[in-house]
């Protein structure tokens, strides 16, 4: 279960130029479809623009079964046995690109 800190502002208010983004990070310890389900809620429910799963544990072949409406994703997959791996979402228009050094 992912918990947010106390007096946080859920629904806030964009104000013009000044808007901030809204970034979610969590090491999810390996995805499962009802984790998935939680994040999707999340995701609406808080308005996140940027999302990161550690963790994730998810092969590019299995990419397609964890697809977010609205988000372009960047995964990183596992590359050992263990849980490893990271999903990254972007809002759909949001500019976003994935570069690795």
């Amino acid at each position: 279960m992912i918990s947010f800190k106390k007096g946080y502002k859920k629904d806030r208010p964009r104000q013009g130029k000044s808007q901030r983004l809204q970034i979610l990070q969590w090491n999810a310890g390996g995805m499962s479809p009802d984790k998935k389900i939680q994040i999707q809620k999340i995701l609406q429910t808080y308005d996140v623009d940027i999302f990161t799963i550690m963790e994730a544990n998810i092969s590019d072949d299995k990419l397609k079964y964890y697809q977010f409406p609205g988000y372009t994703l960047y995964n990183l997959p596992k590359y050992r046995q263990v849980a490893s791996g990271i999903l990254t979402g972007v809002k759909d228009g949001l500019t976003s690109h994935l570069m690795l050094r």
